[in-house]
């Protein structure tokens, strides 16, 4: 375990790297007056306006980076190590707003949640870079608002593409005119057929490479700690596409899903170094992992997107994965921790460890942990794009056939429940049912185990407990004790009174013995002699107690029958 801590040390650079550059971002809150007006709309009333807007804010977004007069030419031509950073948060600012704008002239309904705030405006990109190539119908040509009142459309198609604007007839959006969600969907397929083509016009030349290609991304990042210009200086060979990303965008790949890889391995190592030095009941340091891995997914997440940069088709690919990843990660979490509050609210309240209280709080917080879980994997299909009510379906299908497999299983739960809810009994008492006697060592979530007189464990079904009499021993008010004394014909009838006289004298003298309950009575006379019952109501509740009362009564009867010369005898049958 020594060699990880190197390790460990290894990436302090790394961790204070990203303090310097993800926990400070760089589009950082910038003064107002350099801020674009956030309300601005998009006008969406007709199919020209709405390429016309669309063309409008993708040229915004240009201009104030990448255009001739944008930050990043200004800043190579100034000579300077550093960008102004003024200027940088307000283009930054001016750009973000473009870029918001721009992808409201998007369906982006058909993508997967987890994906469409950083998917939606690489595609945005992408169709820009379709648009250049292709050409466009002059605007006049295309549908207006006042067209639409004489001859209502509900769909508009560029002329000899498969790029549509449409109407949305239904929910927040209704009444606007947008990129249709078959269009956007197939976006990343039209931009490979035409990437190759010359550009036929538009104002954004480029402007897919510059992000895409180019280390811009990281350029921004780590604009505070490295000069930017450095990373336009790379090598020509860093970027020779491989399957369509540059080697230098491979080479932060590795570098990122390494580290990714990297930290929840030494988090895995490090909690079994803890678990095995701590003789702990919880099980906290096993969900280090799992919260390494919630931590670092969406980091990951944004590095890959933000900062990298990957082509749509492959950081939608990655991403999904990872969200997949969290999203199953995230009720083992919720179920550890369930376990963890258990425990200590068990240890807070002082109950026994098994005691059916404690017993009881740990059901009711696995019974919560399964709801959250059920939740967070419903929300999680969603995140990724698979339909809620498929998973649902999914879920109640793999329910009832778990149930059916498991009815005996099922049965022993919801008895164990009821055995809690209800405490017929508790750690410790002694109990009789279905023929069998014990002390109850354990309740647990299937079955009771009882330790019997002669010392052996009896494990007995929850299900098969609540479905018999159940009988408390420990929960006596009072012992019933009846016996039967035989003594022999030689006994004069003056003897026989006498000793019924005694000991019903002795019983009635004792105070554990209710003295209404005392009966002693000739009940039979045998073959064999005189049959003599003794009943009477012990008021003691402990069984020690009761076997030690009931074993100095009779050795008083035999007493007592010895001084009266009287022999016991033995039964007729």
């Amino acid at each position: 375990m020594k060699s990880i801590y190197p390790v460990i040390r290894s990436f302090k650079f790394i961790l204070i790297l990203f303090l310097v550059t993800v926990a400070f971002p760089s589009h950082a809150i910038v003064a107002q007056d350099i801020l674009p007006n956030p309300l601005e709309p998009a006008h969406t009333q007709s199919p020209r306006s709405t390429l016309e807007g669309f063309l409008n804010a993708m040229d915004e977004r240009f201009n104030v980076t990448f255009g001739k007069n944008g930050i990043l030419h200004r800043y190579l031509d100034s000579g300077e190590l550093f960008a102004n950073e003024r200027e940088l948060q307000a283009a930054i600012a001016k750009m973000l707003k473009a870029e918001e704008l721009s992808t409201k002239y998007l369906d982006l309904s058909g993508l997967p949640p987890a994906t469409v705030d950083e998917a939606s405006w690489r595609l945005s990109i992408q169709l820009k870079e379709i648009l250049d190539r292709i050409g466009l119908p002059p605007l006049n040509d295309v549908p207006d608002a006042a067209s639409l009142e004489s001859k209502p459309i509900k769909k508009w198609t560029i002329p000899g593409t498969e790029i549509r604007i449409g109407l949305i007839e239904s929910g927040p959006r209704a009444g606007e005119f947008v990129f249709t969600q078959e269009t956007v969907n197939q976006i990343p397929a039209f931009y490979q057929r035409v990437k190759n083509f010359p550009y036929k016009g538009g104002n954004t030349q480029g402007m897919y490479e510059i992000i895409f290609v180019q280390p811009t991304g990281l350029a921004l990042m780590l604009h505070r700690v490295i000069p930017p210009r450095w990373f336009f200086s790379l090598p020509g060979w860093t970027h020779t596409p491989i399957m369509g990303q540059p080697f230098w965008q491979w080479l932060c790949i590795v570098f990122v899903l390494g580290f990714y890889a990297a930290a929840i391995w030494l988090c895995h190592h490090y909690a079994k170094h803890r678990q095995r030095g701590e003789q702990s009941r919880t099980k906290l340091w096993t969900a280090l992992p799992s919260l390494m891995i919630l931590i670092l997914t969406p980091i990951t997440q944004y590095l890959l997107g933000e900062v990298i940069r990957l082509s749509p088709t492959l950081y939608s690919g990655i991403t999904i994965v990872l969200w997949i990843i969290f999203y199953l990660t995230l009720p083992w979490v919720v179920w550890i921790v369930g376990g963890v509050l258990a425990e200590w609210i068990i240890g807070n309240e002082r109950i026994q460890t098994g005691n059916i209280d404690a017993q009881l709080i740990r059901l009711g917080f696995r019974l919560v942990s399964i709801i959250f879980a059920i939740g967070i994997i419903i929300e999680g299909a969603n995140r990724v794009g698979l339909p809620s009510y498929s998973v649902i379906a999914g879920l109640g299908i793999g329910g009832l056939a778990m149930a059916l497999a498991g009815q005996q299983a099922l049965a022993n739960l919801l008895g164990s429940l009821i055995i809690m809810l209800e405490k017929p009994f508790r750690v410790g008492h002694s109990i009789r049912t279905s023929g069998i006697e014990g002390r109850v060592e354990d309740i647990g979530f299937r079955s009771t185990r009882l330790r019997t007189p002669e010392n052996t464990l009896v494990v007995v079904p929850s299900a098969s407990l609540v479905n018999n009499t159940i009988e408390n021993l420990t929960l006596r008010k009072s012992w019933r004790v009846q016996r039967t004394i035989f003594l022999k014909f030689g006994t004069t009838m003056s003897s026989l009174q006498a000793f019924k006289s005694q000991v019903k004298d002795l019983l009635q003298d004792d105070k554990d013995i209710k003295g209404e309950t005392i009966k002693v009575a000739l009940n039979q006379i045998g073959l064999n002699g005189f049959e003599l019952i003794v009943d009477y109501t012990l008021s003691v509740k402990d069984e020690r107690e009761r076997v030690k009362i009931m074993d100095q009564i009779m050795n008083a009867i035999g007493n007592i029958a010895e001084s009266n010369s009287i022999e016991f005898g033995k039964s007729s049958d």
